[in-house]
């Protein structure tokens, strides 16, 4: 009887340890689905600098650093005017660059932005709901008293 007992206590347990690497696997599973939002938007970023810079040298010959960094300043339209494009094709590429940078840009601020939102969101509800529990709690002493 007592080996029953344990063993039926093992399996207990063993059934307790794996509803909480359910548990775990949710969380984290809900975690990147949260985030996805962000992940997508530092992807584009990352994306079209990269793709941008690797188009940049191979039609303008430039090294793949220099690519990098007209791409960063055009996307971020600081435009320095050290370097330019001096072919045809390296200029219809920074025309598509731009627009497509510009727009990249704009879809990772917004997100920021919804982000952040959310959270002051989310931050100002946790203070109401408490408020609204405080005020219950008084509202019950001065009934009850």
């Amino acid at each position: 009887m007592a080996r029953d007992q344990r063993r039926r206590r093992g399996l207990h347990l063993l059934h307790l340890r794996s509803t909480g690497f359910r548990r775990f696997l949710r969380s984290v599973q809900d975690s990147a689905e949260s985030h996805s939002d962000l992940i997508a938007a530092v992807a584009s970023v990352v994306g079209t600098w990269v793709v941008g810079s690797a188009v940049l040298c191979v039609t303008e010959g430039w090294t793949f650093l220099d690519a990098l960094y007209f791409s960063f300043s055009l996307m971020t339209t600081t435009g320095y005017g050290d370097l330019y494009p001096n072919s045809s094709w390296g200029r219809t590429w920074v025309l598509c660059l731009t627009f497509a940078g510009l727009g990249v840009w704009a879809y990772a601020l917004s997100t920021v932005v919804a982000r952040v939102q959310a959270v002051k969101v989310s931050q100002h509800a946790k203070r109401i709901r408490a408020f609204r529990k405080m005020l219950r709690s008084r509202s019950r002493r001065r009934t009850s008293g």
